[in-house]
């Protein structure tokens, strides 16, 4: 019987947060004790009920030495045999805290996403720091779990984590808030040709995505970009430059894209690198047509499924065609939205979170079953 830890940096973040906390649940359900730990203060209702939950009191950087020294004393106190961490400054202060202890636990490290990608796209001093942690933590723990082929491969090849310690496993489908079907004023505001949410931010393609619209020539069509961050005006400025402005929303932040997708012709993921992008997952569930980059091994995968158009990084004209061609076709659309909904149901929450807990017995078997390691 294990003592496990899981560890996260808030659980109302971003989109590995969030998935984290739909999993814990279903994690290790026979463990002898489960603990859910935050770097920061817990907000709201971001506490996982019926788990214990705690924080260390994480606010800004100048907290790490203390976030750390309080789990050392966790890991050591309470003979924690296992802690399960997502994301880097998790799995920093994870990987940092296990050292340090007494009573070593068997480390399993969640990546989300693609740092040396990231990277290319946020060349700063700061983040060339965190690539040199990041592989410290890789090259220590027992286990990495990434969730794609693409990320595994790299935590292997440029961060120097041990081959037989990688594992692949899928992040479950985003939730959704239940709700009335919209009607009236505010579901013809949602209606568009072309949808996309994302951060706006470099490496997500949206500049692509505005010439590509361009050039359909759609007067009377609509594209909607979902999300908010420093390429916002950028790209509304770019949208005005290409003579598209009038025909190109940008709504902001929504928590919850649904009803968007559902108001959509066709959903589009335009990025240059990705894990396992929310936003296909999502759309596929919905039932909607999707056009998206290769940027993950996983797009190609659903390609070969049949349930997403998929598109060459970076390629603008065929970003075009492929849009062009599902807004003319409504049997192309069915196609692919009758192949995306059985693709996206391997990806429930029960399953990913029975796939989780499998690995994370599988770490504490091959470590040996054994307490206070060194």
């Amino acid at each position: 019987m294990v003592n496990a830890v899981f560890l996260g940096t808030g659980f109302g973040g971003g989109g590995a947060e969030r998935h984290f906390s739909r999993l814990v649940p279903g994690l290790l359900p026979g463990a002898m004790r489960r603990t859910v730990l935050s770097l920061a203060p817990f907000e709201k209702d971001d506490a996982i009920r019926g788990i214990e939950c705690r924080h260390l009191g994480f606010r800004s950087w100048r907290d790490y030495p203390a976030a750390i020294g309080r789990l050392v004393r966790i890991f050591d106190e309470e003979a924690v045999d296992l802690v399960y961490s997502i994301s880097r400054c998790p799995n920093a202060v994870g990987t940092a805290a296990a050292a340090m202890a007494r009573r070593r636990p068997v480390v399993v490290l969640g990546e989300n996403t693609r740092p040396l990608e990231a990277f290319v796209f946020s060349p700063r001093a700061i983040d060339l720091a965190w690539l040199a942690v990041q592989a410290n933590c890789f090259r220590r723990a027992d286990m990495v779990i990434c969730n794609s082929s693409s990320a595994c491969s790299e935590v292997v090849d440029h961060f120097g984590a041990v081959p037989d310690r990688v594992r692949l496993a899928r992040n479950p489908l985003p939730a959704r808030a239940r709700q009335e079907p919209c009607v009236g004023p505010a579901s013809t505001s949602r209606r568009c040709d072309v949808l996309t949410a994302a951060r706006l931010v470099e490496g997500k393609g949206l500049e692509d995505l505005i010439e590509a619209w361009a050039r359909m020539r759609r007067p009377e069509g609509r594209l909607v970009i979902l999300g908010d961050g420093p390429l916002r005006g950028p790209l509304q400025v770019l949208s005005g430059r290409l003579g598209v402005a009038g025909t190109t929303s940008f709504p902001g932040w929504v928590d919850d894209p649904g009803p968007w997708i559902d108001q959509a012709t066709v959903v589009v993921l335009a990025s240059y690198w990705e894990g396992l992008p929310n936003l296909v997952l999502e759309a596929m569930e919905a039932g909607a047509a999707v056009v998206a980059t290769r940027s993950t091994s996983w797009i190609v995968e659903f390609e070969k499924a049949g349930g997403v158009a998929g598109v060459a990084v970076g390629d603008v004209r065929g970003l075009a065609e492929a849009i062009s061609g599902l807004l003319g076709s409504a049997e192309r659309r069915r196609r692919l939205q009758v192949a995306g909904k059985k693709l996206a149901a391997g990806f429930r929450v029960e399953e990913v979170a029975a796939e989780r807990s499998r690995l994370l017995e599988e770490a504490w078997s091959q470590s040996g079953n054994r307490g206070g390691r060194s």
